[in-house]
């Protein structure tokens, strides 16, 4: 098993102090290992295994093969080797390209990843803002597709851009809403109302349609106003509008 440890490592082309730096042991008791003073515990030979790119069965002399298949368990394979001792032998300017090519082709295969792990999530999605300020009209008819990175919470049913500050600060002019189509609502609820030709998004309460900015004055209730859904929340993630 000695002679099995040091070939591992010569292969990989460190020094006993670095391996057993990985090791988390001295290196005094590594070099046993090597010299044959003593034996490492079984945890200890497939860290040595893995770091080295072999297999505990070549350490331990039960196979003659010392490689691991390619990219197994993340250890370097024999291309991987060979693509480093040649990088080794280029000057400068050779290196120089070589980063520049490696570091390119990592961003490229990060983009195509990240996009391709990204989940898009489609509903409804109006475009014109109702208003969480003086109130805009709602065309509930005109409806567009917002594609959402983040899966909206349960009972979402359209996405709704708010204007204006009355609903400052848990709600910023701009920001896209959850809502649940319902017609009805408890009170300290937060929703979207329609009243007299505009639509609201506003608090619930016993007395009629409050905003969180103090400057604005309660909508009291009145037999005209209807709710139109239910805020659940603030849409989270990246928000794409199809045209």
């Amino acid at each position: 098993m000695a002679l099995r440890i040091r070939e591992a490592r010569e292969r990989l082309g460190i020094t006993q102090k670095l391996l057993a730096d990985k090791l988390k042991i001295k290196q005094t008791t590594f070099n046993g290992y090597e010299t044959g003073a003593h034996d490492p515990k079984s945890e200890t030979l497939v860290k040595i295994a893995e770091y080295c790119g072999t297999t505990v069965d070549f350490l331990v002399g039960l196979a003659d093969n010392p490689e691991k298949s390619d990219g197994e368990n993340g250890v370097l394979s024999v291309k991987e080797r060979e693509h480093i001792e040649t990088y080794r032998r280029l000057d400068a300017h050779g290196k120089e390209i070589v980063d520049i090519v490696m570091q390119k082709e990592a961003q490229r295969i990060g983009s195509e990843k990240r996009a391709e792990i990204i989940p898009m999530y489609r509903f409804p999605f109006y475009d014109i803002p109702a208003s969480a300020g003086t109130g805009e009209p709602l065309d509930i008819s005109d409806a567009e597709t917002a594609a959402l990175s983040v899966k909206p919470p349960r009972g979402t049913d359209y996405i709704l851009r708010i204007s204006g500050d009355s609903m400052e600060p848990d709600y910023k002019s701009g920001d896209y809403v959850y809502v649940k189509k319902t017609e009805e609502l408890e009170y300290d609820e937060t929703g979207i109302f329609f009243d007299d030709g505009n639509v609201y998004m506003k608090k619930y309460t016993s007395e009629g349609l409050l905003s969180l900015n103090t400057k604005y004055k309660i909508i009291e209730k009145n037999d005209n106003i209807r709710c139109l859904g239910k805020v659940i929340g603030k849409v989270k993630g990246k928000v794409e509008i199809d045209g």
